[in-house]
C-alpha cells in the first residue's frame, strides 16, 4: 500500500512539473508574440502619420539627362530620419533600375531639400528634388519612391 501511495506523489510530482514547464513556455512564446505585436503596431501608426507626393514643378512634365522629380511631405509628421536614403524606382518598356541612396554603380543619384528650413529634417510642406543622372529613351514610364519608413508614392510620365 505505502509503495502505491510513493508512486502516486511521484507522478503528481512529475505532472506539476511537466505542467510549469508548459506554462513557462508558451508564457515565453506569448511574450514574444506581444513585443512582436507591439513593434509592428508602433511602426504602422508611425506610417500612418508620415506621406509624401511626387508633384511636378517642371514645365513640360519630367526632364530628361537629368531625370527630375520633386516631393512634397504632405503627412502630418517631420520626418526627422535620414531623408536622402529614398529608394526610386523607374520601370519602362525597355528598362527597370532601382537607385538607393547617394550613388547607383555608374548612374549618380541625388535627393537634396529645395525648400524649408532645418537640413536634418524633412518638415510639413517642405519639397525635396531628386535627381537621376540618365537618360531615358522615348516612352511611357511609371516611377515609385519609397521613403525608409515605408511609404511611397507612384507616377506615371512621359518622356518624348
Amino acid at each position: 500500500m505505502a509503495d502505491a501511495g510513493i508512486n502516486h506523489m511521484l507522478l503528481f510530482i512529475a505532472s506539476i512539473a511537466i505542467t510549469a514547464a508548459v506554462i513557462g513556455t508558451m508564457f515565453a512564446i506569448v511574450q514574444d508574440y506581444r513585443t512582436f505585436l507591439i513593434t509592428k503596431s508602433d511602426t504602422e501608426v508611425n506610417n500612418m502619420y508620415i506621406n509624401f507626393d511626387i508633384i511636378n514643378i517642371e514645365d513640360g512634365g519630367v526632364p530628361n539627362d537629368p531625370v527630375i522629380f520633386y516631393l512634397k511631405n504632405t503627412g502630418i509628421k517631420n520626418v526627422a530620419t535620414d531623408y536622402t536614403a529614398m529608394t526610386t524606382q523607374i520601370i519602362g518598356a525597355n528598362v527597370s533600375s532601382t537607385y538607393v541612396g547617394t550613388a547607383n554603380g555608374t548612374v549618380s543619384y541625388y535627393v537634396m531639400k529645395v525648400s524649408g528650413g532645418n537640413n536634418n529634417t524633412w518638415e510639413i510642406g517642405d519639397i525635396l528634388k531628386i535627381t537621376i543622372y540618365t537618360t531615358l529613351s522615348n516612352g511611357d514610364y511609371t516611377v515609385k519612391i519609397t521613403s525608409e519608413e515605408g511609404a511611397s508614392d507612384t507616377m506615371k510620365f512621359v518622356i518624348s
